[in-house]
Protein backbone atom coordinates (compact mmCIF):
# COMPACT_ATOMS: atom_id res chain seq x y z
CA UNK A 1 0.00 0.00 0.00
CA UNK A 2 1.29 3.55 -0.66
CA UNK A 3 2.36 5.95 1.96
CA UNK A 4 0.63 8.47 2.47
CA UNK A 5 1.51 11.80 4.65
CA UNK A 6 -0.42 12.43 7.47
CA UNK A 7 -3.10 15.04 6.68
CA UNK A 8 -7.00 15.83 6.13
CA UNK A 9 -8.56 14.92 3.51
CA UNK A 10 -11.61 16.25 2.03
CA UNK A 11 -14.15 14.95 -0.41
CA UNK A 12 -16.91 17.27 -2.04
CA UNK A 13 -20.10 15.67 -3.08
CA UNK A 14 -22.84 17.86 -4.70
CA UNK A 15 -25.99 16.35 -3.58
CA UNK A 16 -28.08 19.00 -6.18
CA UNK A 17 -27.33 20.15 -9.15
CA UNK A 18 -26.70 23.63 -9.93
CA UNK A 19 -30.14 25.61 -10.76
CA UNK A 20 -29.67 26.42 -15.07
CA UNK A 21 -30.76 30.64 -14.63
CA UNK A 22 -32.45 31.25 -18.11
CA UNK A 23 -33.24 34.53 -18.85
CA UNK A 24 -36.94 35.10 -20.53
CA UNK A 25 -37.47 36.88 -23.55
CA UNK A 26 -39.97 39.39 -24.34
CA UNK A 27 -41.18 39.83 -27.51
CA UNK A 28 -43.19 43.09 -29.16
CA UNK A 29 -45.90 41.20 -31.23
CA UNK A 30 -47.15 43.67 -33.74
CA UNK A 31 -51.13 43.16 -35.15
CA UNK A 32 -52.20 44.29 -38.33
CA UNK A 33 -52.62 43.61 -41.96
CA UNK A 34 -49.80 42.57 -44.32
CA UNK A 35 -49.71 43.64 -48.11
CA UNK A 36 -47.86 42.96 -51.33
CA UNK A 37 -47.35 46.14 -52.72
CA UNK A 38 -46.08 46.23 -56.37
CA UNK A 39 -44.26 49.70 -56.09
CA UNK A 40 -45.12 50.92 -59.94
CA UNK A 41 -41.54 52.40 -59.82
CA UNK A 42 -40.64 48.96 -60.35
CA UNK A 43 -38.67 47.66 -63.84
CA UNK A 44 -36.40 44.87 -63.06
CA UNK A 45 -37.54 42.69 -66.32
CA UNK A 46 -35.35 40.34 -64.87
CA UNK A 47 -37.34 40.11 -61.56
CA UNK A 48 -40.82 38.76 -62.23
CA UNK A 49 -41.74 39.83 -58.87
CA UNK A 50 -40.36 43.26 -58.78
CA UNK A 51 -41.38 44.57 -62.66
CA UNK A 52 -44.23 46.56 -62.61
CA UNK A 53 -43.72 47.36 -66.31
CA UNK A 54 -47.23 45.77 -68.33
CA UNK A 55 -46.08 42.95 -71.31
CA UNK A 56 -48.56 44.50 -73.94
CA UNK A 57 -48.36 48.09 -75.08
CA UNK A 58 -51.16 50.64 -75.15
CA UNK A 59 -51.73 51.76 -78.67
CA UNK A 60 -54.45 55.04 -77.32
CA UNK A 61 -56.98 52.87 -77.52
CA UNK A 62 -58.98 50.78 -74.33
CA UNK A 63 -56.63 48.28 -73.02
CA UNK A 64 -57.72 45.03 -70.61
CA UNK A 65 -54.67 44.55 -68.12
CA UNK A 66 -54.56 41.54 -66.00
CA UNK A 67 -53.43 42.23 -63.04
CA UNK A 68 -51.83 38.89 -62.93
CA UNK A 69 -49.53 39.39 -66.48
CA UNK A 70 -47.79 42.33 -63.79
CA UNK A 71 -47.15 39.83 -61.20
CA UNK A 72 -48.26 36.24 -61.54
CA UNK A 73 -48.21 35.88 -57.88
CA UNK A 74 -49.46 38.54 -55.89
CA UNK A 75 -52.27 39.85 -57.99
CA UNK A 76 -55.22 40.16 -55.52
CA UNK A 77 -55.79 43.69 -55.73
CA UNK A 78 -56.83 44.75 -51.92
CA UNK A 79 -58.26 48.14 -52.86
CA UNK A 80 -59.38 49.68 -55.96
CA UNK A 81 -57.96 53.38 -54.74
CA UNK A 82 -54.32 51.51 -53.83
CA UNK A 83 -53.98 51.55 -58.36
CA UNK A 84 -52.12 53.38 -59.71
CA UNK A 85 -51.29 53.91 -63.92
CA UNK A 86 -48.21 55.64 -65.39
CA UNK A 87 -47.74 55.71 -69.42
CA UNK A 88 -44.68 55.76 -70.69
CA UNK A 89 -44.76 57.20 -73.86
CA UNK A 90 -42.46 55.50 -77.08
CA UNK A 91 -43.72 56.75 -80.10
CA UNK A 92 -45.87 59.29 -81.54
CA UNK A 93 -47.28 62.06 -79.69
CA UNK A 94 -46.47 60.26 -77.01
CA UNK A 95 -42.80 59.89 -77.30
CA UNK A 96 -40.74 61.45 -74.10
CA UNK A 97 -44.13 61.46 -71.98
CA UNK A 98 -45.37 60.45 -68.69
CA UNK A 99 -48.86 59.87 -67.80
CA UNK A 100 -49.80 59.41 -64.27
CA UNK A 101 -53.54 58.77 -65.00
CA UNK A 102 -56.88 59.38 -62.87
CA UNK A 103 -58.62 56.55 -61.35
CA UNK A 104 -62.61 56.02 -62.79
CA UNK A 105 -61.92 58.97 -65.33
CA UNK A 106 -58.85 57.81 -67.48
CA UNK A 107 -59.05 53.88 -65.88
CA UNK A 108 -61.31 51.53 -63.82
CA UNK A 109 -60.14 48.78 -61.79
CA UNK A 110 -62.28 45.54 -60.66
CA UNK A 111 -61.49 43.67 -58.04
CA UNK A 112 -63.04 40.81 -58.23
CA UNK A 113 -61.61 39.88 -61.54
CA UNK A 114 -58.44 41.66 -60.52
CA UNK A 115 -58.33 43.35 -63.93
CA UNK A 116 -57.54 46.99 -64.68
CA UNK A 117 -59.06 49.05 -67.61
CA UNK A 118 -57.48 52.10 -69.13
CA UNK A 119 -59.45 54.19 -71.22
CA UNK A 120 -58.70 54.97 -75.08
CA UNK A 121 -58.07 58.19 -76.56
CA UNK A 122 -55.15 59.22 -73.48
CA UNK A 123 -52.29 60.15 -75.62
CA UNK A 124 -52.02 59.42 -79.34
CA UNK A 125 -48.53 56.81 -79.88
CA UNK A 126 -47.81 53.87 -78.07
CA UNK A 127 -46.56 53.89 -74.22
CA UNK A 128 -45.25 51.49 -71.68
CA UNK A 129 -48.11 50.66 -68.99
CA UNK A 130 -46.94 50.91 -65.17
CA UNK A 131 -48.96 49.64 -62.83
CA UNK A 132 -48.81 49.81 -58.75
CA UNK A 133 -50.96 48.51 -56.21
CA UNK A 134 -51.46 46.75 -52.75
CA UNK A 135 -52.36 42.84 -52.80
CA UNK A 136 -54.19 40.68 -50.24
CA UNK A 137 -50.58 38.16 -49.35
CA UNK A 138 -51.56 35.54 -47.76
CA UNK A 139 -48.22 35.16 -46.66
CA UNK A 140 -48.11 37.64 -43.91
CA UNK A 141 -50.99 35.88 -42.43
CA UNK A 142 -50.87 33.93 -38.81
CA UNK A 143 -48.00 33.95 -36.70
CA UNK A 144 -44.61 34.45 -37.27
CA UNK A 145 -41.07 35.55 -35.61
CA UNK A 146 -39.06 37.60 -37.84
CA UNK A 147 -35.59 38.35 -37.83
CA UNK A 148 -34.77 40.58 -40.11
CA UNK A 149 -35.75 43.72 -42.75
CA UNK A 150 -35.48 41.14 -44.90
CA UNK A 151 -37.42 38.55 -43.17
CA UNK A 152 -40.07 41.15 -43.52
CA UNK A 153 -39.96 42.07 -46.71
CA UNK A 154 -40.29 38.07 -47.89
CA UNK A 155 -42.71 36.92 -45.11
CA UNK A 156 -44.71 40.54 -44.71
CA UNK A 157 -44.47 42.80 -47.96
CA UNK A 158 -42.55 46.16 -48.44
CA UNK A 159 -42.33 48.58 -45.40
CA UNK A 160 -44.09 51.15 -46.77
CA UNK A 161 -46.30 53.42 -44.38
CA UNK A 162 -49.28 52.26 -46.01
CA UNK A 163 -48.77 48.84 -45.69
CA UNK A 164 -49.82 48.63 -41.33
CA UNK A 165 -48.32 44.52 -40.59
CA UNK A 166 -45.01 45.28 -42.34
CA UNK A 167 -44.13 49.13 -41.01
CA UNK A 168 -45.40 48.47 -37.79
CA UNK A 169 -42.89 45.24 -37.61
CA UNK A 170 -40.00 47.47 -39.52
CA UNK A 171 -40.06 50.09 -36.53
CA UNK A 172 -40.78 47.52 -33.71
CA UNK A 173 -38.25 45.92 -34.46
CA UNK A 174 -35.68 49.38 -35.36
CA UNK A 175 -36.37 50.03 -31.66
CA UNK A 176 -35.46 46.50 -30.40
CA UNK A 177 -32.93 45.39 -32.27
CA UNK A 178 -34.16 41.86 -31.35
CA UNK A 179 -36.76 39.29 -32.98
CA UNK A 180 -40.27 40.62 -33.59
CA UNK A 181 -43.25 38.66 -33.67
CA UNK A 182 -46.51 39.83 -35.68
CA UNK A 183 -49.80 38.41 -35.59
CA UNK A 184 -51.23 38.40 -39.71
CA UNK A 185 -54.53 38.92 -39.24
CA UNK A 186 -57.01 37.40 -42.25
CA UNK A 187 -59.97 36.75 -43.19
CA UNK A 188 -63.03 38.62 -41.07
CA UNK A 189 -60.80 39.03 -38.27
CA UNK A 190 -59.67 42.16 -36.79
CA UNK A 191 -56.71 43.65 -34.49
CA UNK A 192 -59.59 42.62 -31.40
CA UNK A 193 -61.27 39.20 -32.67
CA UNK A 194 -57.28 38.06 -33.54
CA UNK A 195 -56.65 37.89 -30.09
CA UNK A 196 -57.75 34.89 -29.31
CA UNK A 197 -55.45 32.85 -31.12
CA UNK A 198 -52.73 34.67 -29.19
CA UNK A 199 -53.48 33.27 -25.98
CA UNK A 200 -50.94 30.79 -26.70
CA UNK A 201 -48.07 32.66 -27.98
CA UNK A 202 -44.75 33.26 -25.60
CA UNK A 203 -45.26 37.25 -26.21
CA UNK A 204 -45.22 40.36 -23.93
CA UNK A 205 -45.80 43.76 -25.45
CA UNK A 206 -49.02 43.77 -28.17
CA UNK A 207 -49.19 46.73 -30.60
CA UNK A 208 -52.31 46.54 -32.73
CA UNK A 209 -52.04 48.17 -36.00
CA UNK A 210 -55.48 50.45 -35.82
CA UNK A 211 -56.20 53.45 -34.20
CA UNK A 212 -58.87 51.31 -31.51
CA UNK A 213 -62.07 52.79 -29.83
CA UNK A 214 -63.16 52.66 -26.36
CA UNK A 215 -65.07 49.25 -26.42
CA UNK A 216 -61.99 47.93 -28.86
CA UNK A 217 -59.29 49.11 -26.10
CA UNK A 218 -61.25 47.51 -22.98
CA UNK A 219 -61.03 44.20 -25.58
CA UNK A 220 -56.99 44.67 -25.32
CA UNK A 221 -57.10 45.92 -21.52
CA UNK A 222 -59.55 42.43 -20.59
CA UNK A 223 -57.16 40.07 -22.88
CA UNK A 224 -54.03 41.28 -21.18
CA UNK A 225 -55.30 41.07 -17.29
CA UNK A 226 -56.37 37.73 -18.16
CA UNK A 227 -53.35 36.52 -19.66
CA UNK A 228 -51.60 37.44 -16.58
CA UNK A 229 -53.56 35.92 -14.53
CA UNK A 230 -51.84 33.01 -11.87
CA UNK A 231 -53.39 30.67 -13.92
CA UNK A 232 -52.98 31.94 -17.89
CA UNK A 233 -48.91 32.41 -17.18
CA UNK A 234 -48.63 35.11 -20.03
CA UNK A 235 -47.90 38.25 -18.29
CA UNK A 236 -48.03 40.84 -21.11
CA UNK A 237 -48.96 45.11 -22.05
CA UNK A 238 -50.58 46.69 -24.60
CA UNK A 239 -49.40 49.92 -26.16
CA UNK A 240 -52.90 51.85 -27.92
CA UNK A 241 -53.32 54.73 -29.82
CA UNK A 242 -56.80 56.21 -29.96
CA UNK A 243 -58.54 59.50 -32.39
CA UNK A 244 -58.69 62.69 -30.30
CA UNK A 245 -61.77 64.19 -29.95
CA UNK A 246 -61.36 67.68 -30.67
CA UNK A 247 -63.61 70.75 -29.62
CA UNK A 248 -63.74 73.17 -32.15
CA UNK A 249 -61.13 72.72 -35.33
CA UNK A 250 -58.31 70.67 -34.68
CA UNK A 251 -54.77 71.92 -33.85
CA UNK A 252 -56.00 75.45 -34.81
CA UNK A 253 -58.80 76.02 -31.76
CA UNK A 254 -58.54 78.75 -29.00
CA UNK A 255 -56.78 77.93 -25.24
CA UNK A 256 -60.41 77.40 -24.01
CA UNK A 257 -61.29 74.66 -26.32
CA UNK A 258 -57.66 72.96 -26.10
CA UNK A 259 -58.28 72.97 -22.36
CA UNK A 260 -61.69 70.81 -23.29
CA UNK A 261 -60.27 68.75 -25.98
CA UNK A 262 -57.54 67.79 -23.00
CA UNK A 263 -59.92 67.39 -20.40
CA UNK A 264 -61.97 64.78 -22.83
CA UNK A 265 -58.49 62.81 -23.59
CA UNK A 266 -57.87 62.56 -19.83
CA UNK A 267 -61.28 61.35 -18.97
CA UNK A 268 -61.64 58.87 -21.91
CA UNK A 269 -58.15 57.33 -20.77
CA UNK A 270 -58.53 57.21 -17.29
CA UNK A 271 -62.20 55.75 -17.68
CA UNK A 272 -60.04 51.86 -18.61
CA UNK A 273 -57.97 52.48 -15.43
CA UNK A 274 -55.48 49.81 -16.22
CA UNK A 275 -51.97 49.32 -15.96
CA UNK A 276 -50.94 47.06 -18.75
CA UNK A 277 -52.68 49.56 -21.15
CA UNK A 278 -50.73 52.24 -22.07
CA UNK A 279 -52.43 54.74 -24.10
CA UNK A 280 -50.33 57.38 -26.33
CA UNK A 281 -51.00 60.50 -27.63
CA UNK A 282 -51.33 61.90 -30.07
CA UNK A 283 -53.42 59.94 -33.33
CA UNK A 284 -50.95 61.06 -36.12
CA UNK A 285 -47.40 61.50 -37.31
CA UNK A 286 -45.12 62.27 -39.93
CA UNK A 287 -42.86 60.17 -41.81
CA UNK A 288 -39.92 60.65 -44.01
CA UNK A 289 -40.22 58.35 -47.43
CA UNK A 290 -39.45 58.20 -50.83
CA UNK A 291 -43.13 57.92 -52.67
CA UNK A 292 -44.16 57.44 -56.29
CA UNK A 293 -45.69 60.57 -57.12
CA UNK A 294 -49.27 59.15 -57.28
CA UNK A 295 -49.44 57.86 -53.92
CA UNK A 296 -48.42 61.64 -52.49
CA UNK A 297 -51.69 62.97 -53.79
CA UNK A 298 -53.89 63.79 -50.37
CA UNK A 299 -56.96 62.15 -51.61
CA UNK A 300 -54.79 58.27 -52.23
CA UNK A 301 -52.97 59.12 -48.60
CA UNK A 302 -56.50 58.84 -47.26
CA UNK A 303 -58.35 56.41 -48.59
CA UNK A 304 -55.90 54.02 -48.15
CA UNK A 305 -55.80 54.31 -44.44
CA UNK A 306 -59.65 54.09 -45.14
CA UNK A 307 -59.84 50.61 -45.29
CA UNK A 308 -63.30 50.21 -43.71
CA UNK A 309 -64.07 46.86 -46.58
CA UNK A 310 -60.92 45.34 -45.66
CA UNK A 311 -60.87 42.61 -43.82
CA UNK A 312 -60.04 44.83 -40.38
CA UNK A 313 -64.31 45.89 -40.77
CA UNK A 314 -63.27 49.34 -39.89
CA UNK A 315 -61.25 52.50 -41.32
CA UNK A 316 -57.28 51.46 -39.65
CA UNK A 317 -58.08 55.25 -38.52
CA UNK A 318 -61.10 57.66 -38.67
CA UNK A 319 -58.79 60.52 -39.22
CA UNK A 320 -59.77 62.69 -41.85
CA UNK A 321 -56.25 63.63 -43.50
CA UNK A 322 -57.46 66.20 -45.90
CA UNK A 323 -60.06 68.03 -43.84
CA UNK A 324 -57.31 67.87 -41.12
CA UNK A 325 -54.49 69.51 -43.60
CA UNK A 326 -52.12 66.81 -43.10
CA UNK A 327 -51.31 66.25 -46.29
CA UNK A 328 -47.69 65.37 -47.25
CA UNK A 329 -44.91 67.76 -47.23
CA UNK A 330 -42.26 68.65 -49.33
CA UNK A 331 -39.04 67.32 -47.66
CA UNK A 332 -36.71 69.28 -50.04
CA UNK A 333 -36.73 72.61 -52.22
CA UNK A 334 -38.50 71.63 -55.22
CA UNK A 335 -39.14 74.26 -58.22
CA UNK A 336 -42.05 73.36 -60.39
CA UNK A 337 -44.92 75.49 -62.97
CA UNK A 338 -42.01 78.38 -62.64
CA UNK A 339 -42.99 78.13 -58.73
CA UNK A 340 -40.30 76.71 -56.16
CA UNK A 341 -42.25 75.31 -53.02
CA UNK A 342 -40.22 75.40 -49.86
CA UNK A 343 -39.40 72.59 -48.05
CA UNK A 344 -41.63 71.69 -45.41
CA UNK A 345 -45.13 72.53 -48.07
CA UNK A 346 -48.32 70.71 -47.75
CA UNK A 347 -48.64 68.97 -51.47
CA UNK A 348 -52.40 69.83 -51.80
CA UNK A 349 -54.32 68.67 -54.64
CA UNK A 350 -53.30 71.84 -56.54
CA UNK A 351 -49.85 71.72 -55.78
CA UNK A 352 -49.67 68.04 -56.52
CA UNK A 353 -51.57 69.03 -60.02
CA UNK A 354 -48.46 71.32 -60.77
CA UNK A 355 -45.97 68.91 -60.06
CA UNK A 356 -47.31 66.28 -62.45
CA UNK A 357 -48.41 68.21 -64.89
CA UNK A 358 -50.72 67.12 -67.38
CA UNK A 359 -47.65 65.21 -69.39
CA UNK A 360 -44.77 65.78 -67.47
CA UNK A 361 -41.29 65.38 -69.38
CA UNK A 362 -40.05 61.59 -69.59
CA UNK A 363 -37.10 61.43 -66.63
CA UNK A 364 -38.60 63.34 -64.65
CA UNK A 365 -38.81 61.79 -60.76
CA UNK A 366 -40.70 59.25 -60.67
CA UNK A 367 -41.19 60.11 -56.99
CA UNK A 368 -40.57 62.22 -54.11
CA UNK A 369 -39.17 62.04 -50.66
CA UNK A 370 -41.82 63.83 -48.18
CA UNK A 371 -42.64 63.89 -44.76
CA UNK A 372 -46.20 61.66 -45.36
CA UNK A 373 -48.63 61.59 -42.92
CA UNK A 374 -49.46 58.09 -40.74
CA UNK A 375 -51.67 57.18 -38.31
CA UNK A 376 -50.53 57.34 -34.76
CA UNK A 377 -51.11 53.48 -34.01
CA UNK A 378 -47.24 53.16 -35.25
CA UNK A 379 -46.51 54.97 -32.06
CA UNK A 380 -47.24 51.08 -30.56
CA UNK A 381 -44.89 49.50 -32.58
CA UNK A 382 -42.02 52.10 -31.83
CA UNK A 383 -42.79 51.73 -27.47
CA UNK A 384 -43.18 48.04 -27.50
CA UNK A 385 -39.86 47.68 -29.47
CA UNK A 386 -38.69 49.99 -27.49
CA UNK A 387 -39.87 48.38 -24.08
CA UNK A 388 -38.77 44.92 -25.24
CA UNK A 389 -35.48 46.00 -26.26
CA UNK A 390 -34.46 48.29 -22.91
CA UNK A 391 -33.53 46.39 -19.77
CA UNK A 392 -37.09 45.55 -18.41
CA UNK A 393 -36.56 47.88 -15.55
CA UNK A 394 -35.40 50.75 -17.68
CA UNK A 395 -37.66 53.37 -17.31
CA UNK A 396 -39.38 54.72 -20.78
CA UNK A 397 -39.76 58.42 -20.30
CA UNK A 398 -37.12 60.62 -21.82
CA UNK A 399 -35.98 58.11 -24.05
CA UNK A 400 -36.20 58.74 -28.09
CA UNK A 401 -37.79 56.25 -30.16
CA UNK A 402 -37.13 55.08 -33.98
CA UNK A 403 -39.42 55.21 -36.78
CA UNK A 404 -40.99 58.39 -37.02
CA UNK A 405 -39.96 61.58 -37.63
CA UNK A 406 -42.39 64.01 -36.16
CA UNK A 407 -46.27 64.38 -34.56
CA UNK A 408 -48.24 67.07 -34.74
CA UNK A 409 -51.13 67.55 -31.53
CA UNK A 410 -48.79 67.06 -28.95
CA UNK A 411 -46.43 69.75 -27.81
CA UNK A 412 -46.71 71.34 -31.16
CA UNK A 413 -50.64 72.45 -30.02
CA UNK A 414 -51.22 72.18 -26.16
CA UNK A 415 -49.39 74.24 -23.49
CA UNK A 416 -47.57 72.68 -20.48
CA UNK A 417 -50.62 72.69 -18.51
CA UNK A 418 -52.75 70.97 -21.05
CA UNK A 419 -50.29 68.39 -21.06
CA UNK A 420 -50.50 67.81 -17.46
CA UNK A 421 -54.35 67.82 -17.58
CA UNK A 422 -53.77 65.04 -20.45
CA UNK A 423 -51.64 63.30 -18.16
CA UNK A 424 -53.33 63.23 -15.41
CA UNK A 425 -55.89 60.50 -16.74
CA UNK A 426 -53.05 58.02 -17.53
CA UNK A 427 -52.27 58.94 -20.89
CA UNK A 428 -48.52 58.07 -22.71
CA UNK A 429 -47.70 61.42 -24.34
CA UNK A 430 -44.88 61.52 -27.05
CA UNK A 431 -43.14 64.75 -26.79
CA UNK A 432 -41.08 66.50 -29.75
CA UNK A 433 -39.24 69.85 -29.28
CA UNK A 434 -39.25 70.13 -32.42
CA UNK A 435 -39.71 69.17 -35.66
CA UNK A 436 -36.10 67.84 -36.26
CA UNK A 437 -35.96 66.65 -32.49
CA UNK A 438 -36.28 63.26 -31.98
CA UNK A 439 -39.28 61.80 -30.05
CA UNK A 440 -39.35 60.86 -26.50
CA UNK A 441 -41.66 59.67 -24.09
CA UNK A 442 -43.16 62.55 -21.48
CA UNK A 443 -44.06 60.50 -18.97
CA UNK A 444 -44.38 55.95 -19.23
CA UNK A 445 -47.83 56.27 -17.65
CA UNK A 446 -50.63 53.67 -17.43
CA UNK A 447 -54.03 54.37 -17.33
CA UNK A 448 -54.04 53.35 -13.80
CA UNK A 449 -52.80 56.29 -11.83
CA UNK A 450 -54.00 54.84 -8.42
CA UNK A 451 -50.24 54.66 -7.30
CA UNK A 452 -46.68 54.67 -8.86
CA UNK A 453 -46.32 50.59 -8.64
CA UNK A 454 -49.50 50.42 -11.09
CA UNK A 455 -49.09 53.61 -13.18
CA UNK A 456 -45.15 53.53 -14.09
CA UNK A 457 -44.68 50.96 -17.23
CA UNK A 458 -40.97 50.13 -16.22
CA UNK A 459 -41.82 48.65 -12.86
CA UNK A 460 -45.03 46.53 -14.51
CA UNK A 461 -42.35 45.42 -17.16
CA UNK A 462 -39.70 44.69 -14.61
CA UNK A 463 -42.37 42.79 -12.15
CA UNK A 464 -43.44 40.93 -15.33
CA UNK A 465 -40.04 39.70 -15.83
CA UNK A 466 -39.23 38.50 -12.20
CA UNK A 467 -42.55 36.33 -12.46
CA UNK A 468 -41.82 34.98 -15.60
CA UNK A 469 -38.01 34.43 -14.61
CA UNK A 470 -39.08 32.20 -11.42
CA UNK A 471 -41.49 30.40 -13.35
CA UNK A 472 -39.00 29.26 -15.51
CA UNK A 473 -36.15 28.63 -12.54
CA UNK A 474 -38.79 26.44 -10.36
CA UNK A 475 -40.49 24.68 -13.45
CA UNK A 476 -38.11 21.83 -14.45
CA UNK A 477 -38.65 20.71 -10.95
CA UNK A 478 -42.51 20.56 -10.84
CA UNK A 479 -43.87 16.82 -11.05
CA UNK A 480 -39.66 15.34 -10.43
CA UNK A 481 -39.37 16.10 -6.62
CA UNK A 482 -41.54 15.28 -4.07
CA UNK A 483 -41.84 17.67 -1.38
CA UNK A 484 -39.59 17.09 1.89
CA UNK A 485 -37.63 19.18 4.33
CA UNK A 486 -34.68 19.06 1.85
CA UNK A 487 -36.56 19.83 -1.18
CA UNK A 488 -38.31 22.88 1.08
CA UNK A 489 -34.19 23.24 1.33
CA UNK A 490 -33.60 23.29 -2.01
CA UNK A 491 -36.43 26.08 -2.97
CA UNK A 492 -35.58 28.18 -0.58
CA UNK A 493 -31.48 27.78 -2.37
CA UNK A 494 -32.47 28.45 -5.28
CA UNK A 495 -34.75 31.24 -4.50
CA UNK A 496 -31.84 32.80 -2.93
CA UNK A 497 -29.30 32.58 -5.80
CA UNK A 498 -32.06 33.57 -8.02
CA UNK A 499 -32.60 36.84 -6.28
CA UNK A 500 -28.76 37.33 -5.88
CA UNK A 501 -28.86 37.08 -9.33
CA UNK A 502 -31.46 38.84 -10.46
CA UNK A 503 -30.60 41.60 -7.67
CA UNK A 504 -26.75 41.77 -9.43
CA UNK A 505 -28.26 42.06 -13.24
CA UNK A 506 -29.73 45.62 -11.81
CA UNK A 507 -33.72 43.89 -12.46
CA UNK A 508 -34.68 44.56 -8.89
CA UNK A 509 -33.16 46.08 -5.97
CA UNK A 510 -33.48 42.60 -3.53
CA UNK A 511 -35.82 39.89 -3.27
CA UNK A 512 -36.22 37.89 0.16
CA UNK A 513 -38.12 34.71 0.74
CA UNK A 514 -40.50 35.47 3.40
CA UNK A 515 -42.01 31.60 3.71
CA UNK A 516 -42.57 28.33 2.14
CA UNK A 517 -44.54 26.14 3.18
CA UNK A 518 -46.67 23.41 2.21
CA UNK A 519 -50.21 23.77 1.79
CA UNK A 520 -52.68 21.87 4.44
CA UNK A 521 -55.56 21.59 2.15
CA UNK A 522 -53.75 20.68 -1.21
CA UNK A 523 -50.68 18.70 0.12
CA UNK A 524 -49.18 18.47 -3.38
CA UNK A 525 -49.14 22.33 -3.66
CA UNK A 526 -45.86 24.77 -2.28
CA UNK A 527 -47.06 27.98 -1.48
CA UNK A 528 -44.34 30.30 -1.23
CA UNK A 529 -43.89 34.11 -0.64
CA UNK A 530 -41.66 36.28 -2.14
CA UNK A 531 -41.10 40.15 -1.32
CA UNK A 532 -39.31 41.96 -4.28
CA UNK A 533 -38.24 45.60 -3.93
CA UNK A 534 -38.47 47.40 -7.24
CA UNK A 535 -36.59 50.14 -8.75
CA UNK A 536 -38.43 52.99 -9.01
CA UNK A 537 -37.81 55.97 -11.81
CA UNK A 538 -36.89 59.03 -10.59
CA UNK A 539 -39.28 61.43 -11.78
CA UNK A 540 -39.08 64.14 -9.91
CA UNK A 541 -36.05 66.23 -8.36
CA UNK A 542 -37.02 68.68 -5.97
CA UNK A 543 -34.22 71.52 -5.57
CA UNK A 544 -34.58 74.33 -2.40
CA UNK A 545 -32.05 77.15 -2.75
CA UNK A 546 -31.84 78.72 0.47
CA UNK A 547 -30.06 82.67 0.07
Amino acid sequence: MAYTKPGVEVTQVINNPTTTLITPDLYACVIGKGYWWQNPIWDNSDDALHNSVYGTLYENVELVVALSGINATHYDVADANSVVVTLLGRSGAATGVVSHLTKDTEFSVNTSTNVVTISGSIIAGTSDVKIGYLSNNINSEGFKTLESIADIKSEIGEPVTFNPLAFGTFVAMTNSNVATTTWGISGTQTVVTALPALETKEIYALAPMQNLSSGNITSYKTHCDSMSLAVNKKERTAYVNRVITWTGTPYGTTSSDLTTTAETIRDANAAFAAKRIFSNHPDVGYVLENRPIATIHPTWIQNNFDKSGEAQSAALTSINFVTYGLQAKLANDIKSGGVTYKAGTKITSTIWDTLVGDNTAWGEAESYTVYAPVPGFYQNAMYAGLRVGLNPEQPLTNIAGAGIDQIVGSTDTFSETQLNTIAAGGTFILNQANIVAPITCRHQLSTDMTSAQRRENSITSAVDFVAKFLRDTIDPYIGRSTISPAFLELIETILFGTGRFLKKEGRINDLRVVSIEQDSISPDTLNIEVDILVKYPVNYIRITLQY
